[in-house]
């Protein structure tokens, strides 16, 4: 859907200046602005896409109805942007931890970190819960799922590597081991 890919290039785009941020104020050495560069832009794309997902549910059967009208096609579209658009902050978040954590120099492990929570827990989610109740809405609940995950991981790690920054700590054995 256009409003997807609209969605998506807006995250990607944070990404790529989180990434950008972070990286040059670490490369200076100014550990506090690494961190300040996160909040900012976690609020930025979190408040921007949450309001652009919330209006493009509450357009959604006019936005599909430009594409197709058909009432069995707005229908199973409307699973699609009640059930991803609606959260799609989520993936907006994920971005911007591994935007971060690659910033950090740390680019093999938001990589690990989105294949085995991303792509691992969608490929559990089909086998089990999607079998159990074969439904739009459950196959496409794998997608917030999923961000979730990736999302609490890297959150995690970006926290630990950030406090060790900011402490003096950057070279320490945990964040070496975090590359």
């Amino acid at each position: 859907m256009i409003v997807e890919m609209a969605l998506h290039t807006w995250t990607g785009a944070v990404f790529q200046t989180i990434m950008t941020a972070v990286g040059q104020n670490y490369g200076a050495g100014k550990y506090k602005r690494v961190v300040r560069s996160i909040i900012l832009c976690l609020i930025l794309v979190t408040v921007s896409i949450a309001v652009l997902g919330l209006l493009t549910v509450w357009n959604g059967r006019f936005l599909l109805g430009l594409i197709n009208g058909e009432p069995d096609v707005i229908a199973n579209g409307m699973v699609r942007i009640k059930t991803n658009l609606s959260v799609y902050f989520l993936l907006a978040v994920m971005d911007a931890f591994s935007g971060a954590l690659r910033g950090l120099g740390r680019s093999i492990t938001p990589t690990a970190v989105t294949l085995l929570c991303a792509c691992g827990l969608r490929i559990v989610w089909v086998a089990t819960a999607f079998r159990s109740a074969p439904t739009l809405e459950t196959l496409y609940l794998a997608f917030p799922l999923s961000w979730i995950c990736v999302s609490l991981v890297n959150g995690a790690i970006l926290f630990f590597v950030c406090r060790a920054i900011v402490s003096g700590r950057a070279e320490s054995r945990v964040l070496k081991i975090l590359r």
